[in-house]
């Protein structure tokens, strides 16, 4: 894979964005402020409810004009409970669809706008991480899942992952 250009985004940032900002389910041309309003960024897009289960938003630092993708983690019973059943995958060793969507999307949002980072945070996280591994983007995650067995961190270097204590997903 080719080198991946530094961000000026920071990994704070893209961390609230996938922490919080994700799961507002922001539409398309608004505003966020991030980190005590400093940085803003406008939603380009905006998916929810899809049938894999997959919901993301792309959105634009209007300091950097750097794009991202965000990946919401699990959500329960929403989309009829498909985030369970692709955290109930990932241990093994074949990508679940809701993987197979995200990397999809990433594909089809790229032919759109130049992302130049994709994050998440549980869930989101492992969606994140797998679009980094099949393709040459940065991943920065928070808690992220596991993903399927398979040498998705060699694949791409660019991967960051940040772990909190007591978070489930980092026990053990």
């Amino acid at each position: 894979m080719a080198t991946i250009e530094k961000l000026k985004t920071s990994d704070l940032d893209i961390i609230e964005l996938s922490g919080k900002t994700v799961y507002d389910e922001p539409k398309r041309g608004t505003s966020i402020h991030v980190n005590g309003d400093t940085n803003v960024y406008k939603v380009k897009e905006g998916v929810y409810n899809t049938k894999s289960g997959l919901d993301y938003i792309i959105v634009e630092n209007k300091e950097t004009g750097e794009v991202g993708m965000i990946f919401q983690g699990t959500q329960g019973q929403k989309d009829g409970g498909r985030d369970i059943i692709t955290d109930a995958t990932l241990p093994g060793n074949i990508p679940d669809a809701q993987l197979l969507a995200a990397d999809e999307a990433y594909k089809e949002m790229s032919k759109k706008y130049d992302i130049k980072y994709v994050g998440g945070n549980s869930l989101g996280g492992g969606l994140s991480n797998y679009v980094a591994s099949n393709n040459d983007v940065k991943s920065v995650t928070y808690n992220p899942a596991i993903l399927p067995d398979g040498e998705y961190a060699q694949k791409n270097p660019d991967i960051t992952n940040y772990m909190s204590e007591y978070d489930p997903l980092t026990l053990g």
